[in-house]
């Protein structure tokens, strides 16, 4: 199953209310698509809602609580049990906008396995999605030619309705990114949207938009929001899972301490003066974690001891298009060391 999420994006300074109206969009959608109506709202903020429901043709009540939080504890699962006990509803939903992990999903499948429980439903993002597709609240394309997506955010703004395909070709990691109107999957070209949603998703700041109709592809050539060079420049993206099939963050990383002890004397004698060696190589094979232990040593360089001292950026070479690869991977580190304030510039314009 695809890596889903639900994003409410807003502006910057928007209001708590405002966050809590598109939300409660989500949920009204998710009731009325299974012939539910809202009959009070019971708690109501930017990222949570409680309310109770009543089916439209038959004589029952339903507790909904929906929380749109980057995590979902265990106790925020044994307080809704604890509701829906108390209150007495005939059915309970919990709606969650990320998917449940770890311990909090390890409480669902119990939860789920018990016969007591049984007028109890949780929804994580996949679920959402599907059940919005059906009730015809939004689309999805029939496929996505020619890549596999690896991520599906579907992201509810004040500009529209949008769902975004994190995408590759072959390789393991993201190489692009495709972005549709949640409503006709039509290819987002207005750069006002765009701009949002390169600004408020990290995960494809890095990655040069694609087009779900390939004409468009063949025959655009737009203007990038992040620069005015066409020239693709992909950094490693990392897992969020410790089972994502992507390089191991470093939270998820074990092992390699002599290799990477080896990295950082290399840098100390760089950077002392010792070595004129300024390039070296690493080898092996498929599957062996050098993307994976280049995401280490980039993050390791952020850490409270090396962060004045060392700058990394993990660029993916398979994203190369040009022979002006190199140059442009060099202008992306120095552009990010100057954003990262390690560089301290007077002047940060780069021609």
């Amino acid at each position: 199953m695809i890596n889903s999420e639900i994003r409410i994006l807003l502006n910057d300074g928007a209001s708590n209310k405002m966050q809590g109206e598109t939300l409660e969009k989500l949920v009204k959608w998710i009731l009325h698509a299974h012939q539910y109506e809202v009959k009070e709202n019971l708690h109501f903020t930017g990222l949570e809602i409680d309310l109770f429901a009543k089916h439209k043709h038959k004589k029952e009540t339903l507790y909904v609580e929906c929380k749109a939080k980057e995590k979902v504890l265990s106790g925020e699962i044994k307080n809704f049990l604890f509701n829906v006990y108390h209150k007495e509803p005939d059915y309970g939903y919990f709606i969650s906008t990320k998917e449940i992990e770890q311990q909090a999903g390890a409480l669902i499948e119990e939860i789920q396995n018990d016969p007591k429980y049984k007028n109890v439903t949780f929804f994580e993002p996949a679920k959402i999605i599907e059940i919005l597709k059906e009730a015809s609240y939004i689309k999805e394309p029939s496929s996505i030619p020619y890549h596999i997506v690896t991520k599906r955010i579907l992201c509810l703004t004040y500009l529209g309705d949008y769902v975004v395909y994190i995408v590759n070709e072959s390789a393991v990691l993201p190489t692009g990114v495709i972005i549709v109107d949640a409503h006709n999957n039509e290819d987002i070209l207005d750069d006002k949207v765009l701009e949002l949603l390169y600004a408020k998703i990290v995960e494809i700041k890095s990655l040069k938009q694609e087009y779900l109709k390939i004409e468009r592809t063949e025959q655009l050539e737009r203007k990038s929001i992040l620069g005015n060079e066409i020239e693709n420049i992909s950094e490693v993206q990392s897992s969020v899972k410790w089972h994502d099939y992507l390089p191991a963050s470093t939270k998820h990383f074990v092992g390699r301490d002599q290799l990477r002890t080896q990295f950082f004397d290399f840098f100390k004698e760089v950077a002392n003066d010792i070595t004129d060696k300024r390039v070296f190589y690493l080898t092996g094979k498929s599957g062996w974690g050098k993307s994976s232990l280049m995401v280490e040593i980039k993050e390791r360089c952020r850490n409270n001891y090396y962060k004045n001292r060392f700058f990394a950026v993990a660029i993916d070479s398979r994203s190369a298009t040009s022979d002006n690869f190199v140059a442009l991977s060099f202008e992306r580190l120095i552009r990010n060391a100057i954003k990262s304030e390690f560089l301290d510039w007077t002047d940060k314009k780069i021609d």
